[in-house]
């Protein structure tokens, strides 16, 4: 369902396949490569930059403080001091090869990223990623980038891990009058997209009923409402968002937009694994402006919950249907 006839509009459309932007991932060596850099400059697996110790750090503090007339002779003697003084710690990040990562991994967008009520902290490797146990059940969190190339990246460095099933939580644009701003939808069927992932990676965007059911489980038991929606990711190099566009992404079936969900789950599907979308919607009708509904951010607070507030029950839901998944036992707590 992802290849869709081109289009060529007053927007400037442009065949991906040539536009060059994903050379860097297409040939298997070169992708190792890319992976490998991403990994570092991110700092997935943590920084290998040497931390300063308590004490350089506090006499960089005092320099920063004093009155400028004074400020030169501080840096001068805080130079001075940090050559004899011991360094911190190092935090070397590690190889890919010495990773070994839970199964389940919930990537969150945004706000979304928190780490949910209820859960210990097993591991940290960075503010934005971070291994965590759930009433006995283990699985990472990660914080998700904007678009698609490097969705693939993150996901392609965690499966190299040993991650497998993903459960990634964002925000969609809805296209049509079933959905409504702050409904809260999961994927179904194939992710549509133009994007080459899907080939570059020799896979498909279909989406795991197995990780949907668990989801539809968990929301279920906390009485909250999903709705299934047929998701198309638009290209961040290709503005899709046109009037024409969007009613053709009508016609075709698709009744939302976002800009990940097809290469994490194109991904993870290359490795055997499996990915869904858990999303909520933050604006309705993008295909028809006349119609179009308020965002979750408009303030009115009567009708629409907030970001936030959504994001955190978004982790609710799926870090409790990874805890299911995994063989808990029915668990109907609000926590």
């Amino acid at each position: 369902m992802y290849e869709l006839p081109e289009v060529t509009d007053e927007a400037g459309a442009i065949d991906p396949a040539h536009a060059g932007y994903f050379e860097t991932i297409a040939d298997p060596e070169a992708r190792d490569s890319a992976v490998a850099r991403y990994v570092t400059s991110q700092g997935l697996y943590g920084s290998s930059t040497p931390t300063t110790s308590l004490l350089t750090r506090a006499l960089n503090g005092i320099a920063r403080h004093v009155p400028p007339r004074y400020q030169d002779a501080c840096f001068d003697a805080v130079d001075a001091l940090t050559s004899i003084l011991p360094k911190g710690p190092s935090r070397e990040a590690p190889s890919l090869d010495d990773i070994d990562l839970p199964t389940d991994y919930i990537m969150v967008y945004g706000d979304a990223f928190t780490v949910p009520y209820g859960a210990k902290v097993e591991k940290s490797f960075s503010d934005t990623h971070k291994i965590i146990s759930y009433k006995g059940t283990t699985m990472g969190i990660v914080s998700a980038p904007m678009g698609q190339e490097h969705a693939a990246m993150l996901t392609d460095a965690l499966c190299r891990g040993g991650a497998r099933n993903f459960t990634y939580i964002g925000n969609v644009g809805g296209l049509t009058d079933g959905l409504d701003s702050g409904d809260i939808i999961y994927a179904t069927g194939e992710v549509g997209t133009r994007s080459p992932i899907p080939e570059i990676y020799n896979s498909t965007t279909s989406v795991s009923e197995e990780l949907n059911d668990a989801l539809l489980a968990s929301a279920d038991a906390q009485d909250i409402t999903l709705k299934g929606a047929t998701i198309y990711d638009t290209c961040s190099w290709v503005r899709e968002e046109t009037p024409a566009r969007l009613t053709e992404l009508v016609d075709a079936g698709y009744e939302a937009v976002e800009m990940e969900l097809a290469a994490v789950s194109a991904v993870a599907n290359s490795y055997g694994g499996g990915a869904t979308g858990l999303m909520w919607v933050v604006d309705d009708h993008l295909a028809q402006p006349e119609l179009k509904g308020e965002r979750m951010s408009s303030g009115n607070v009567s009708k629409y919950t907030t970001g936030v507030r959504t994001a955190t029950k978004l982790m609710r839901i799926a870090v409790k249907s990874v805890h299911h998944r995994n063989g808990a036992q029915e668990d109907t707590s609000r926590v």
